[in-house]
């Protein structure tokens, strides 16, 4: 099976922004002085279908009107609290997002990919955190 190899202007050309995002907030909660936000939001139509993309939020409790910050993990990884704690704590509202999609955990969330893109889950991810893979970055 060929799959569509994209570039940022190809992946964004059809894109429809006038969609709705349908935000499912699944939980909040604080620890340690950080207010986390999980939620699942739809992702552009593919055929018909949207993705329901899984991210976190994070930011100190008690602040509004902080600097965002959007991060992209690696596809490998699932949402790293430990990376969102980190910059919460410099003081900004940072979101991460699941790009890797379906994977083998059964304790992770993920983001749930319809069927034309399915190509788009990665399997073997394991639970590990970017200061797992480089201690330095902390």
């Amino acid at each position: 099976m060929d799959y569509p190899i994209y570039t940022p202007v190809t992946l964004w050309q059809d894109f429809d922004y006038s969609s709705p995002l349908n935000v499912t907030v699944i939980k909040e909660y604080a620890e340690n002085g950080i207010t986390y936000k999980e939620v699942y939001f739809s992702g552009r139509n593919i055929e018909g279908r949207n993705p329901r993309i899984y991210g976190v939020t994070a930011k100190k409790e008690g602040y509004d009107n902080l600097p965002f910050m959007f991060i992209i993990n690696d596809f490998s990884m699932s949402v790293d609290k430990t990376l969102l704690n980190y910059f919460a704590k410099a003081g900004f509202y940072a979101f991460m997002v699941d790009i890797g999609g379906e994977n083998n955990n059964k304790d992770l969330k993920y983001t749930i990919y319809p069927e034309a893109v399915s190509y788009a889950n990665y399997p073997k991810r394991q639970p590990k955190t970017a200061r797992q893979d480089n201690p330095s970055i902390m």
